[in-house]
C-alpha cells in the first residue's frame, strides 16, 4: 500500500480519475470471470438433459457481449488511469531533481551521481510501472479469480474446498519466491548503481586510461560491475522458479483432488452438472491466480523497493529559510566559522572570522588543502558551517530565500561544468533572458570571440558531454562569460583563470576589471601576483586565517605570505634543463 500511497501523493489533480480507473479495472476484472462462468453453466446443464434453444442462444450471445463489455471497461480505465499515472511518474521524476537541487551538497555527496540517476530513470520508472500497469494487471487478474473461487464454492463445495486449500498452500511456496525477489530488488539497487558509475567512468576515462595502458583494467572493473548484475538475476533465478512451481504444483495437487472427489460422486450417482461447473471454474481460476501471481509479483516488489529509496532520498533534509527580501548591502561577515566534511577527521576552517565590505576587493591564499574553496561553498551556500554563521547585509544566510541568495552570489571556479548543448545555451545559463547585443558583449569581454568566430556553427555550436570539445582555458572562459551575464553583486573567483595562458589572462583582465566594479569580490588564488593589489588578503593555512593585510604590509612581516611569495617567484625561474654552465659534467 506504500507504493500506493506515493503514487497518490503525486496524482494531484488525477486522483479521482486515477481511482475511477481502479474502480473500472475491478469491475472489467469481475465481467472476465463471465465467459466462463456462462460456458460452465453450458457444460453444467449437459449433465441435466442440455439447454433449451434460447438458453444456449442467450449463452453464445453472452460470451461475446461480456468480451465486449470487458474491452469498454478496460479502454475507459486505461484512458483515463495510464495518462494519469504517467503524469505521477513525471511528477516525482520533477520532485526528485528538485530535491537534487535543494539539499546541502554535502547530502547529494552521500548520494553517488550514478544512484541518484538510477533514482530518476530507474527506481521513479518502477513506481510509475505500478501506476501504468502492475496494479491495474494485480486488480483484474486477482478479482477475477476471486470472484470464479467464490462461485465454485457455492455451487460445489466437494470440489471448491480443496482447490481452495491448495492455492493456501501454494501461496506458502509462493512466500518463499517473494523473498527471493525481495534480495534481488535490495542487491540490484546498488549493483545497478555500480554498473551506470562504472559505464560511465569508463568512457570518460578512455584517454586516460589509454595513455597510462590500462584499458584492461578499467574494463576489467566494468566487466565486474557488469557480471554482478548478471549474477544477480541467474543466482536468484533458480531458487524462484523452484518456489513459483512448486506453489504451482501444489495448486495442481488440489485440482487433481478435486477431480478424485468428482469421480468418486460420480460413481456414487451424484447428479454431475454442478460438479462439472465447479471443476472447469477451478481450473480457469487456479490459472489466473497463479499466472497474475508469477507474473506481477516481480514487478510490484520492483516498485515497492523503488519506493522506498524514493522516500529514503525526498527524506533528506533542506535547510529551512524564510523568504526574505534581498539585502540592502552586499557586505560579507564570516563570524567564528567552523566546517567539517562528512567522513574527515579534522576542521576543514576552524573559527574563521573576517568581513568582506561592500564593493571591496578580498584575496584568499594560502598552500593546498587549507580551506580556501571551502569558504566560497559556504559563501555560495552550498554547505552550511558546522558552528558560526555567515552573513549578508545583516542577514544569516540560512535565513534568505535560496532564490535571492543565487541572484546575489556568483561562483566562477577553476572546475566548470558544461552541459550537453550549444554554447550559446551554456552561456545564457548566467541570464536566460540576455539579448543578442548583452551576449556578443559578454563573449567579447571574456575573450570568447575567436573560439566563436572559429565554431562551424558559432554560438550555436554543440558542445558534447560536459563541453569536451573545449579547452580547459576555453571553459574558464565560458563561466567568465556567465557571470558578466549574470551581473550580480557578489562574485567569487575561485582560481578563475588557472587553465588560461599568460596571454589570454592579461587580455582577460579588462573584462574581470568591468566585473569588479560595485561588486563585493572575493578572489582565491594560489599565483599572488594576481591579487597584489586587492584591498585586504587573507592569508588561510591549516583552516584558520594566520595572516591578514595588504601585499607590502604581508611581505614585511615575514611570515606565510612572505614564504609563498618567495617561493613563486624561485619557481618563476625554473626551467625543464638547467643552463649548460649549471650541468654536471
Amino acid at each position: 500500500m506504500r507504493v500506493m500511497a506515493l503514487l497518490w501523493r503525486f496524482l494531484g489533480p488525477d486522483r479521482w480519475r486515477f481511482a475511477l480507473g481502479l474502480a473500472l479495472t475491478f469491475l472489467e476484472g469481475i465481467v472476465a470471470a463471465v465467459p466462463a462462468l456462462l460456458v460452465g453453466v453450458a457444460v453444467a446443464a449437459m449433465g441435466g438433459g442440455g439447454l433449451s434453444g434460447t438458453e444456449l442462444a442467450l449463452v453464445a450471445a453472452g460470451v461475446p457481449a461480456a468480451f465486449a463489455l470487458r474491452l469498454a471497461l478496460l479502454l475507459a480505465a486505461r484512458t483515463g488511469a495510464f495518462p494519469a499515472g504517467a503524469l505521477a511518474s513525471e511528477r516525482l521524476r520533477l520532485a526528485l531533481l528538485d530535491h537534487m537541487r535543494r539539499v546541502p551538497l554535502a547530502t547529494a555527496r552521500r548520494w553517488r551521481p550514478s544512484r541518484l540517476g538510477t533514482l530518476v530513470s530507474d527506481d521513479a520508472h518502477w513506481v510509475g510501472e505500478a501506476g501504468r500497469m502492475t496494479l491495474f494487471l494485480l486488480l483484474a487478474g486477482l478479482g477475477a479469480a476471486v470472484v470464479l473461487l467464490a462461485v465454485m464454492v457455492a455451487a460445489a463445495p466437494p470440489v471448491g474446498l480443496p482447490v481452495v486449500v491448495a492455492i493456501g498452500l501454494g501461496l506458502v511456496a509462493f512466500a518463499r519466491g517473494d523473498r527471493v525477489v525481495r534480495g534481488v530488488a535490495r542487491a540490484r539497487t546498488g549493483a545497478l548503481a555500480e554498473a551506470t558509475a562504472r559505464v560511465g567512468e569508463y568512457a570518460d576515462g578512455i584517454p586516460v586510461f589509454r595513455s597510462f595502458g590500462r584499458t584492461g583494467f578499467a574494463l576489467t572493473a566494468l566487466e565486474t560491475a557488469v557480471a554482478t548484475m548478471r549474477d544477480l538475476g541467474t543466482r536468484s533465478l533458480t531458487p524462484f522458479a523452484v518456489a513459483m512451481q512448486a506453489g504451482r504444483i501444489i495448486v495442481d495437487l488440489g485440482l487433481l483432488a478435486a477431480l478424485g472427489l468428482v469421480a468418486l460422486r460420480a460413481a456414487d450417482g451424484v447428479e454431475l452438472g454442478p460438479l462439472a461447473f465447479a471443476t472447469l471454474l477451478a481450473f480457469v481460476a487456479t490459472e489466473l491466480f497463479v499466472g497474475t501471481l508469477a507474473g506481477q509479483l516481480v514487478r510490484y516488489r520492483m516498485a515497492e523497493r523503488a519506493e522506498r529509496e524514493v522516500r529514503r532520498f525526498l527524506a533528506e533534509p533542506v535547510p529551512a529559510h524564510t523568504a526574505v527580501a534581498v539585502p540592502a548591502s552586499h557586505d560579507i561577515v564570516f563570524d567564528r566559522v567552523s566546517f567539517a566534511y562528512s567522513g574527515d577527521r579534522g576542521l576543514a576552517l576552524d573559527g574563521v572570522s573576517f568581513a568582506l565590505p561592500a564593493g571591496s576587493v578580498t584575496a584568499i591564499v594560502g598552500p593546498s588543502g587549507a580551506g580556501k574553496s571551502t569558504i566560497a561553498n559556504l559563501l555560495a551556500r552550498q554547505d552550511d558551517p558546522s558552528a558560526g554563521t555567515v552573513g549578508m547585509g545583516g542577514i544569516d544566510l540560512r535565513d534568505m530565500d535560496p532564490a535571492a541568495l543565487g541572484r546575489a552570489v556568483s561562483v566562477v571556479s577553476q572546475d566548470v561544468f558544461l552541459f550537453r548543448d550549444t554554447l550559446r545555451a551554456n552561456l545564457l545559463l548566467g541570464d536566460p533572458s540576455a539579448d543578442e547585443r548583452r551576449l556578443a558583449a559578454a563573449v567579447a569581454a571574456a575573450r570568447l570571440d575567436e573560439l566563436v568566430a572559429a565554431l562551424p556553427q558559432g554560438l550555436d555550436t554543440p558542445l558534447g558531454d560536459g563541453g569536451r570539445t573545449l579547452s580547459g582555458g576555453e571553459r574558464q572562459r565560458v563561466a567568465i562569460a556567465r557571470a558578466i551575464l549574470k551581473d550580480s553583486p557578489v562574485l567569487v573567483l575561485d582560481e578563475a583563470t588557472s587553465a588560461i595562458d599568460p596571454v589570454t589572462e592579461r587580455a582577460l583582465q579588462a573584462g574581470i576589471a568591468a566585473l569588479e566594479r560595485g561588486r563585493t569580490l572575493l578572489v582565491i588564488a594560489h599565483r599572488l601576483r594576481t591579487v597584489r593589489h586587492a584591498d585586504a588578503i587573507l592569508v588561510l593555512d591549516g583552516g584558520r586565517i594566520v595572516e591578514r593585510g595588504r601585499h607590502t604590509d604581508l611581505l614585511a612581516a615575514g611570515g606565510v605570505y612572505a614564504r609563498l611569495w618567495r617561493a613563486q617567484e624561485r619557481s618563476s625561474s625554473w626551467t625543464l634543463r638547467p643552463p649548460p654552465a649549471a650541468r654536471p659534467e
